[in-house]
């Protein structure tokens, strides 16, 4: 099944004195940055992209849980594996073990059209993210992603993905992750493989934390739940209900990811002629947000997979995030009466499969698009689409008018905590503001003016 792996592998400790701490960002990059930049200087990683085989001999394949793995110190100590294109080192029957006790960075140099294997323990009660990162996004130098040459994908014990739709090389997988809410260990097996004929290295990041639903991030703390963001799901086909509008920002907490795919299947099985509704922005793999997704200011209410934008579903079907009434451009809210583009009862059922969730809280806009939705509501509740619980829980919601500027094409969904403050992830004074959903608008004719301005405007 193999042949010809070539590889190095760098350990390097992300801790100041045991595998405890939580890691700041910048200490995943100076690793990162560090253990590719020693593979090339000791000359053991492929040299150019022409590295040439050093072996034909094939490697027959057997079944990986009998197979002896390579481990890794669970003490992080730094160590190498000489590279060889014929190493078994990385093979299905020897793959690299990597243990979620701590995170880990590992820098691997692959040959051209093969592929490496690691054994991924998953403690109990803790949630484990594997990504495969190798290249800066030009667009953001600190920010890593993976190399387009590359592919990712969980596989059993004899090497066959468990979802085929990880083998095409259109899907960039750059995460994947795992929960562990048992009192046992759990073992995976990851592959990653380059086809297209260019030798690469990439960085293998692991990230292990314990394991609470929706626990709040506190950044630059020992918090861990930071890192407990997944890449949202390829969908599989049109049922799926859902598309994804930007592949590198779509990592969203797994709960939410749950949460987020079954109200799209749902609303899509009760409305088949609709597109599948667009998932805008979320986070990216670090958990950090796109400065550029926001028409005003840099608000920072996305970081660490806590928020999604989702289109609202829309009379032309196409579900493409774009406004679905006329803007007031002193404002940026409808004008009353022009709310055309909406599918008020498709949208509607989309939130009431969402809100049977307890702790999810949407950011509609003004009281025009809320309007429709509860006309929406009212018309399933009467049509038996939904429950009277359904249609309450919807009327309180709309009660609530949660109101927040440039949220005319699109619902922006997040969840909240016991008491009653929804993130939980940054504390700029913006985001603080918007998370006690009092945020201010403008007066009808009023000039307008940056998000940012008018919170700063009304209290900050």
């Amino acid at each position: 099944m193999l042949k010809n792996i070539s590889f190095v592998v760098l350990l390097s400790s992300m801790f100041a004195a045991s595998c405890g701490r939580s890691p700041a960002k910048s200490d995943t990059e100076t690793i990162a940055k560090s253990a590719s930049a020693a593979a090339k200087a000791s000359g053991i990683g492929p040299a150019d992209d022409s590295t040439a085989d050093v072996s034909t001999a094939d490697t027959s394949a057997s079944v990986a849980s009998t197979a002896t793995s390579f481990a890794l110190p669970v003490t992080c100590r730094a160590m190498s594996i000489p590279a060889s294109c014929g190493s078994d080192v990385g093979s299905l029957q020897k793959p690299i073990e990597v243990d979620g006790s701590c995170l880990s960075s590992l820098t691997v140099s692959l040959c051209a059209k093969k592929e490496v294997y690691f054994k991924v323990n998953v403690h109990p009660n803790s949630y484990l993210s594997f990504s495969a990162l190798a290249k800066i996004d030009p667009a953001r130098v600190n920010l890593t992603i993976m190399d387009p040459n590359l592919t990712m994908a969980e596989v059993d014990g004899l090497g066959t993905a468990k979802d085929s739709r990880t083998d095409s090389w259109a899907l960039n997988y750059e995460m994947i992750s795992w929960v562990n809410n048992t009192s046992a260990s759990m073992t995976k097996y990851v592959r990653v493989a380059e086809a297209k004929g260019k030798a690469t290295i990439f960085s293998m990041l692991a990230n292990e934390s314990a394991w609470t639903p929706m626990a709040k991030c506190i950044p630059n703390t020992a918090s861990t739940n930071c890192y407990q963001v997944d890449q949202f799901p390829v969908p599989n086909s049109v049922a799926d209900g859902y598309r994804i509008a930007i592949p590198e920002f779509a990592y969203l907490r797994r709960e939410m990811i749950d949460i987020v795919m079954d109200a799209a299947k749902k609303t899509h099985a009760l409305f088949p002629a609709h597109q599948p509704v667009s998932l805008l922005n979320m986070s990216f793999i670090d958990g950090s947000v796109s400065y550029d997704a926001y028409v005003r200011c840099a608000r920072m209410g996305h970081v660490h997979g806590y928020d999604i934008d989702i289109s609202y579903f829309q009379k032309d079907r196409k579900n493409d995030g774009k406004a679905v009434c006329e803007i007031d451009p002193m404002t940026d809210q409808c004008i009353p009466g022009t709310v055309n583009g909406l599918d008020r009862q498709a949208t509607a059922f989309f939130i009431t499969q969402v809100s049977q969730w307890p702790k999810i809280r949407f950011t509609l806009s003004d009281v025009e698009i809320i309007k429709e939705i509860v006309i929406g509501g009212d018309e399933l509740f009467q049509a038996g689409k939904i429950t009277k619980q359904q249609h309450d829980l919807l009327s309180m919601k709309a009660k609530l008018k949660d109101l927040v500027a440039i949220h005319y094409a699109h619902m922006h969904v997040q969840p909240v905590y016991d008491n009653g403050i929804a993130d939980g992830s940054t504390f700029s004074p913006e985001t603080d503001y918007l998370r006690q959903g009092i945020v201010k608008l403008q007066k009808p004719g009023e000039a307008r003016q940056d998000n940012c301005s008018v919170v700063l405007k009304n209290g900050f």
